[in-house]
């Protein structure tokens, strides 16, 4: 009942051909194209799915693991970080002020980058900029210097996975945080209910 596809499809359904929502939709991309073309491809990430160097070859055994059943649309329904509001283009000097309360998007320029676990997290195809970098299957371990664009929660990743000199930011992108609107939440609603 509460499988992607099957939501997506009730989804379209309940938006329907509204005008108004298309144009809510339209008003949250930035007004300029250069902007969405630079956000959509640095910032447009898949699922974290990565083989560890150091165990790449061998069988593991004596481990347990679990799936956690309808996760996406729990999350959907429940939490409160989403984007509400179009992105507002702001000063960098208000990033370490925004970054706790807002939905950002910035441009960050890290030295001496390195992994404090064994889990490197970012895709060396999602660096505008590297050098000196040490990769792990695609993947940054460490770097001299470092550009990437991320989002506050790949921030706050970035923050448990990694350490570095220095980090500066040369451009800010605000939102709102909110829960997703109703037209959204109400079909996954009503899957958990049947379900």
């Amino acid at each position: 009942m509460t499988k992607t596809g099957l939501l997506r499809r009730e989804v379209k359904k309940a938006m329907g051909k509204k005008y108004i929502i298309k144009q809510e939709i339209y008003r949250a991309y930035p007004i300029d194209y250069k902007w969405y073309k630079i956000l959509m491809q640095w910032c447009f990430r898949g699922g974290y799915t990565h083989g560890n160097a150091r165990h790449m070859g061998k069988k593991i055994s004596g481990f347990r693991s679990r799936d956690i059943t309808s996760s996406y649309p729990y999350a959907m329904l429940c939490y409160d970080g989403y984007p509400n509001s179009p992105l507002k283009k702001e000063p960098v000097k208000y990033f370490s002020e925004r970054i706790k309360t807002h939905c950002c998007i910035f441009c960050a320029t890290f030295t001496n980058l390195q992994c404090t676990t064994d889990h490197a997290i970012e895709s060396k195809s999602k660096c505008v900029d590297i050098s000196g970098a040490v990769i792990d299957n695609g993947r940054v371990r460490r770097a001299s210097s470092i550009t990437v664009w991320l989002t506050e929660i790949d921030y706050f990743c970035y923050t448990r996975f990694y350490k570095w000199d220095t980090m500066d930011i040369s451009h800010l992108f605000t939102s709102v945080k909110g829960k997703l609107p109703k037209y959204l939440r109400l079909p996954l609603a009503k899957a958990y209910e049947k379900k």
